[in-house]
């Protein structure tokens, strides 16, 4: 049996006294048994049993492939079996065999696919069955059987007739169920439509036909279907039907008999000769005339852009490109408010903070927040004096939280686990190692992190 130490639940206790048999200025410095002081919090860990896939106060649940056995996972060994239960007994086997009083997989009768207690119920292809034994079908061309001995399905181009095989009746057949009945004709031109193989002709401007490619569903623009065939509509007219347009093409409207020309100036769809409903690109409407839209403005009114871009300001109606990394502009161009890691200068600029800071305020060095890895004191982002530490006190000298891969010692000092160790216990005992390579796995033994290699098949150690 093989195991090895595992951390296998960050449910923790934010109460020195829950986990803790020992406590410090209020952060434990020694947990109870069964669980590990990480960074002054206890973790709960036990031996985690290989291959098992459900702890509940020890194995209940095994990988497939595995059962339990006196609270260890047993590699289960039963040829033919393709489902098995968590006593390690058979309950499926594969195709062709069938659980037998010893519940070991045995095989079927000679060409039976599906028994029940040695006795056939489906044979094989080319077989059928009678008395619960699989006799040989002698049909020419016959892939499958009935109960009665007849041919039930037959090889690619023939079809059942009476119970035999013959060769498709439908010219130019290639595939049939009964063999008067085509299922798929011969390559080419040919489409089968009515149980006929008939001459593909394609629609002149179909855009779409049905499953069969007999008939067109809907033709291209310009055209209208009718009978499945596709006619051309009136000029100009880009969607019709037999005796209307319903839309003209663009710088076109219907005037109740034919698509006439709009001249409206970069006015791409109208309604009348004078009457424009939608403008060309880079154009917006307004009193019926298409203007052209101003430069970075996002929302236009009356001639004049309502709202800029960001990055642009508002002035007389027009949008001028703002200040760098400004977020919002008064009127006449001064910057009101910077982007985050930017402060505001007193020419109205945006100027970058310190890179230890995350915000800032009237100086690049005055933080108002910082970068991770550093703290606040007097406005100003500091790191923290312990080289493993992640979190410490305002003034950098106390420790609160190590680093992953550190423990903090006896003189609150965070030092970097052993090599290969991921983490470790306030004495340096390693608990949780590395995962190794592809074919080397790391597990720890007396605190001490080792390889385990799998061997040739994979599914173990050596």
């Amino acid at each position: 049996m093989f195991f090895f130490l595992s951390l296998v639940s960050l449910t923790l206790s934010n109460d020195c006294n829950a986990f803790c048999s020992e406590c410090k200025n209020g952060r434990c410095i020694k947990c109870k048994e069964n669980f590990i002081n990480n960074n002054g919090k206890c973790i709960y860990f036990k031996q985690e049993i290989l291959n098992c896939q459900l702890y509940i106060e020890g194995c209940v649940l095994c990988n497939h492939g595995y059962y339990l056995s006196n609270g260890n996972c047993i590699q289960v060994n039963l040829p033919n079996c393709i489902e098995h239960d968590q006593t390690g007994s058979c309950i499926q086997c594969i195709t062709g065999y069938f659980i037998n009083d010893k519940g070991l997989c045995q095989s079927c009768p000679p060409n039976c696919i599906e028994c029940i207690a040695n006795k056939c119920s489906i044979c094989e292809d080319g077989y059928y069955l009678i008395n619960e034994t699989c006799i040989k079908g002698n049909i020419k061309h016959c892939e499958r059987y009935d109960s009665l001995g007849n041919c039930d399905t037959c090889s690619f181009g023939y079809g059942v007739n009476n119970g035999l095989c013959e060769v498709c009746k439908v010219k130019d057949c290639q595939d049939c169920s009964l063999y008067d009945e085509c299922l798929l004709c011969n390559g080419g031109n040919k489409r089968l439509f009515n149980n006929s193989c008939q001459d593909f002709i394609p629609t002149q401007n179909c855009k779409e036909y049905d499953t069969d490619f007999i008939e067109c569903l809907d033709c291209e623009k310009g055209y209208y279907l009718e009978k499945s065939h596709c006619f051309s509509c009136p000029l100009h007219c880009a969607y019709c039907n037999s005796d209307h347009c319903n839309q003209c093409d663009d710088h076109y409207f219907y005037d109740g008999k034919r698509c006439s020309r709009c001249f409206l100036k970069n006015c791409i769809k109208c309604s009348s000769s004078d009457t424009c409903t939608q403008c060309e690109d880079g154009y917006y409407l307004y009193n019926n005339v298409c203007h052209k839209k101003i430069k970075h403005c996002k929302k236009e009114s009356k001639l004049k852009c309502q709202e800029c871009d960001e990055g642009f300001y508002l002035t007389v109606g027009i949008c001028i490109q703002g200040v760098a990394h400004c977020l919002s502009h008064k009127n006449h161009g001064q910057c009101l408010q910077c982007a985050p890691g930017y402060f505001l200068t007193e020419n109205y600029l945006c100027s970058q903070c310190h890179s230890s800071c995350k915000t800032c305020e009237g100086s690049s060095i005055l933080c108002t927040s910082c970068h991770t890895g550093f703290i606040g004191k007097d406005s100003q982002c500091l790191t923290c004096m312990d080289k493993f530490c992640s979190k410490c006190t305002i003034d950098g000298t106390y420790c609160s939280e190590c680093e992953s891969d550190a423990y903090e010692n006896h003189n609150g000092v965070c030092e970097s686990c052993q090599r290969d160790c991921h983490q470790c216990d306030g004495h340096g005992h390693c608990n949780y190692c590395y995962n190794g390579s592809q074919n080397k796995t790391e597990f720890s033994q007396d605190g001490t992190c080792l390889y385990s290699e799998k061997n040739d098949e994979g599914n173990g150690f050596y």
